[in-house]
């Protein structure tokens, strides 16, 4: 097996173990996820995992192969709101710690930490990310990703995400550097 299938099929099973407990994962957990839906916890997590700048109904025609049973977006998104964020976090740090860090560059571990803006979804009334340069303006969402990142295994281990407006990349850094 070449590595990247080692490495797909390891995601593939944690996602699948997180399945046996969803009810850690969930905002609600005595009835999220209990029932069967065309958008079960792992098509959810993989799904948002998959995707990539389309609309969501074309991610969701991509996904499901054009199926004629394809799940609406209504769907899709009551079934992503019942997600922790904290479901996204244990995945990122249990999947990096299925591989080891071996490469060093003269016995010490070379890390790289900075931040970077992404536009979300607009939403006026998140005060947090919202941004409109004039009162005309549409305006528009935005977070702050802070990410640590391995130089010599050329992959990320840690991050934190900020709302734009309240942005500090050395708070970030300190932060990522306590739990490391």
């Amino acid at each position: 097996m070449i590595f990247a299938e080692h490495v797909k099929n390891k995601l593939s099973s944690l996602i699948h173990e997180m399945a046996t407990a969803p009810w850690l994962f969930s905002k609600n957990p005595e009835v999220d996820f209990s029932r069967n839906r065309k958008l079960d916890f792992v098509s959810t997590i993989q799904f948002l995992l998959s995707m990539e700048s389309g609309s969501l109904k074309k991610e969701l025609l991509d996904y499901f192969q054009f199926s004629v049973d394809l799940p609406s977006a209504s769907a899709f998104c009551q079934q992503r709101n019942k997600l922790l964020l904290e479901a996204f976090q244990f995945l990122f740090y249990e999947f990096n710690s299925c591989f080891s860090f071996e490469k060093k560059y003269k016995d010490y571990q070379l890390l790289a930490c900075d931040g970077s803006d992404l536009n979300i979804a607009r939403n006026p009334n998140d005060t947090g990310t919202y941004f409109q340069s004039q009162p005309t303006d549409r305006g528009f969402n935005q977070i702050h990703l802070n990410a640590l990142f391995d130089l010599c295994e050329k992959r990320y281990i840690d991050l934190v995400i900020q709302p734009a407006r309240l942005e500090n990349e050395s708070l970030a850094m300190t932060q990522m550097i306590d739990r490391y």
